[in-house]
């Protein structure tokens, strides 16, 4: 994913953040759909599909709201889209997984 579509997609048009976003949060978004669909190395499920990608994009942007562990007026949780979209990867990844085993 590119670093201009994220900083697009955070309203953010400072380069001071760039290392952070692209080395800290995008990795660790990335990493967390990815753990929470499948344990496998599928990582072909993941290229190209925009679910996913709105999902890291969802989860990098509370990660860079939210930069400490909690708040004295906010605490706050990932947020529900992540979470709906991480069930409809599960369905998808359950599906193609079925359809990439008997084409081998």
């Amino acid at each position: 994913m590119e670093i201009e579509v994220i900083k697009n997609h955070l309203k953010v048009e400072h380069e001071f953040d760039d290392a952070l976003i692209s080395q800290i949060y995008l990795p660790t978004a990335q990493s967390e759909i990815k753990g929470a669909v499948t344990f496998q190395d599928d990582n072909s499920f993941f290229e190209n599909r925009p679910t996913f990608n709105t999902a890291v994009l969802l989860l990098l942007g509370h990660y860079y709201e939210n930069r400490k562990a909690t708040s004295l007026n906010n605490m706050n949780e990932i947020p529900f889209g992540v979470d709906s979209l991480i069930q409809r990867l599960r369905g998808e990844y359950s599906k193609w997984k079925l359809d990439n085993s008997t084409q081998e």
